[in-house]
Protein backbone atom coordinates (compact mmCIF):
# COMPACT_ATOMS: atom_id res chain seq x y z
CA UNK A 1 0.00 0.00 0.00
CA UNK A 2 2.67 2.13 0.81
CA UNK A 3 4.23 2.08 -2.68
CA UNK A 4 0.93 2.72 -4.17
CA UNK A 5 0.28 5.88 -2.15
CA UNK A 6 4.18 6.51 -2.83
CA UNK A 7 3.18 6.36 -6.71
CA UNK A 8 0.30 8.36 -6.08
CA UNK A 9 1.64 11.53 -3.92
CA UNK A 10 4.13 11.08 -7.07
CA UNK A 11 1.78 11.45 -9.95
CA UNK A 12 0.04 14.36 -8.25
CA UNK A 13 3.20 16.28 -7.43
CA UNK A 14 4.02 16.42 -10.62
CA UNK A 15 0.77 17.16 -11.88
CA UNK A 16 1.03 20.36 -10.30
CA UNK A 17 4.29 21.14 -10.97
CA UNK A 18 3.65 20.52 -14.65
CA UNK A 19 0.02 23.15 -14.39
CA UNK A 20 2.34 26.20 -12.79
CA UNK A 21 4.97 25.18 -15.37
CA UNK A 22 3.09 24.67 -18.62
CA UNK A 23 -0.36 25.44 -17.82
CA UNK A 24 -1.30 21.75 -17.56
CA UNK A 25 -1.62 18.98 -15.22
CA UNK A 26 -1.08 15.56 -15.83
CA UNK A 27 -4.26 14.37 -16.42
CA UNK A 28 -4.94 17.20 -19.02
CA UNK A 29 -1.48 16.21 -20.98
CA UNK A 30 -2.56 12.70 -21.10
CA UNK A 31 -5.77 13.31 -22.87
CA UNK A 32 -3.76 16.00 -25.11
CA UNK A 33 -1.25 12.95 -25.75
CA UNK A 34 -4.27 10.74 -26.57
CA UNK A 35 -6.05 12.82 -28.88
CA UNK A 36 -2.83 13.49 -30.82
CA UNK A 37 -1.98 10.21 -31.65
CA UNK A 38 -5.60 9.36 -32.62
CA UNK A 39 -6.61 12.21 -34.40
CA UNK A 40 -10.66 13.12 -34.90
CA UNK A 41 -11.10 10.76 -32.09
CA UNK A 42 -14.61 11.00 -29.86
CA UNK A 43 -14.87 11.34 -26.44
CA UNK A 44 -16.89 8.64 -26.20
CA UNK A 45 -13.98 6.71 -27.78
CA UNK A 46 -11.29 8.76 -25.34
CA UNK A 47 -13.30 7.93 -22.28
CA UNK A 48 -13.17 4.78 -23.19
CA UNK A 49 -9.63 4.68 -23.52
CA UNK A 50 -8.84 6.37 -20.06
CA UNK A 51 -10.94 4.27 -18.35
CA UNK A 52 -13.60 7.05 -17.27
CA UNK A 53 -17.15 7.96 -17.60
CA UNK A 54 -18.06 10.86 -20.31
CA UNK A 55 -19.22 13.09 -18.18
CA UNK A 56 -15.61 12.81 -15.96
CA UNK A 57 -13.82 14.05 -19.30
CA UNK A 58 -16.34 16.80 -20.10
CA UNK A 59 -14.47 19.53 -17.73
CA UNK A 60 -11.05 18.44 -18.72
CA UNK A 61 -11.95 18.76 -22.84
CA UNK A 62 -13.38 21.86 -22.07
CA UNK A 63 -10.38 23.63 -20.71
CA UNK A 64 -8.26 22.28 -23.69
CA UNK A 65 -10.52 23.71 -25.92
CA UNK A 66 -10.71 27.24 -24.12
CA UNK A 67 -6.71 27.03 -23.95
CA UNK A 68 -7.16 26.10 -27.44
CA UNK A 69 -5.11 23.20 -27.58
CA UNK A 70 -7.80 20.87 -29.29
CA UNK A 71 -10.62 21.71 -31.33
CA UNK A 72 -13.95 20.27 -31.52
CA UNK A 73 -15.17 18.96 -35.02
CA UNK A 74 -18.32 17.71 -36.42
CA UNK A 75 -18.28 14.62 -37.72
CA UNK A 76 -19.11 14.54 -41.53
CA UNK A 77 -21.08 11.74 -41.15
CA UNK A 78 -22.79 12.29 -37.98
CA UNK A 79 -23.07 16.37 -37.45
CA UNK A 80 -24.49 15.35 -33.81
CA UNK A 81 -21.16 14.30 -33.04
CA UNK A 82 -17.81 15.56 -32.08
CA UNK A 83 -14.52 14.82 -32.78
CA UNK A 84 -11.31 16.10 -31.53
CA UNK A 85 -7.92 17.53 -32.99
CA UNK A 86 -5.20 18.89 -31.59
CA UNK A 87 -3.80 22.21 -32.51
CA UNK A 88 -0.41 23.47 -33.66
CA UNK A 89 -0.40 25.17 -29.71
CA UNK A 90 -1.17 22.20 -28.32
CA UNK A 91 1.17 19.63 -30.59
CA UNK A 92 4.03 22.41 -29.07
CA UNK A 93 3.26 21.68 -25.37
CA UNK A 94 3.70 17.61 -26.10
CA UNK A 95 7.17 18.17 -27.49
CA UNK A 96 8.15 19.41 -24.36
CA UNK A 97 8.85 16.38 -22.10
CA UNK A 98 11.46 17.01 -19.31
CA UNK A 99 9.85 16.85 -15.73
CA UNK A 100 6.80 14.95 -17.46
CA UNK A 101 5.53 11.57 -16.34
CA UNK A 102 6.14 9.98 -19.77
CA UNK A 103 9.98 11.24 -18.99
CA UNK A 104 9.89 9.22 -16.04
CA UNK A 105 8.02 6.20 -17.78
CA UNK A 106 10.28 5.91 -20.49
CA UNK A 107 13.17 6.24 -18.42
CA UNK A 108 12.11 3.12 -16.52
CA UNK A 109 11.22 1.35 -19.33
CA UNK A 110 15.03 1.68 -20.72
CA UNK A 111 16.93 0.43 -17.85
CA UNK A 112 14.27 -2.63 -16.83
CA UNK A 113 14.09 -6.35 -18.70
CA UNK A 114 11.39 -6.27 -20.34
CA UNK A 115 10.22 -9.77 -18.30
CA UNK A 116 9.54 -7.34 -15.22
CA UNK A 117 8.06 -4.76 -17.20
CA UNK A 118 5.86 -7.58 -18.52
CA UNK A 119 5.16 -8.67 -15.02
CA UNK A 120 4.29 -5.15 -13.49
CA UNK A 121 1.86 -4.72 -16.10
CA UNK A 122 0.06 -8.14 -15.33
CA UNK A 123 -0.11 -7.12 -11.49
CA UNK A 124 -0.90 -3.55 -11.92
CA UNK A 125 -4.35 -4.70 -14.66
CA UNK A 126 -5.50 -6.88 -12.32
CA UNK A 127 -5.21 -4.61 -9.81
CA UNK A 128 -7.15 -1.75 -11.62
CA UNK A 129 -9.97 -4.58 -12.03
CA UNK A 130 -10.55 -5.71 -8.72
CA UNK A 131 -10.59 -1.92 -8.36
CA UNK A 132 -13.43 -1.55 -10.49
CA UNK A 133 -15.27 -4.17 -9.20
CA UNK A 134 -15.22 -3.04 -5.90
CA UNK A 135 -16.66 0.31 -6.54
CA UNK A 136 -19.31 -0.97 -8.64
CA UNK A 137 -22.49 -0.83 -6.62
CA UNK A 138 -23.45 -4.09 -6.58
Amino acid sequence: MQALWALDHGLQTVSKALRRRIGLTGPQRLVLRIVHKNARITAGALARALHLHPSTLTGVLSRLESQRLIERRSDAADARRALFVVTSRGAQLLERRAGTVEEAVAQLLEQEPSGRIAAARVIVEELAALLGKISTPR
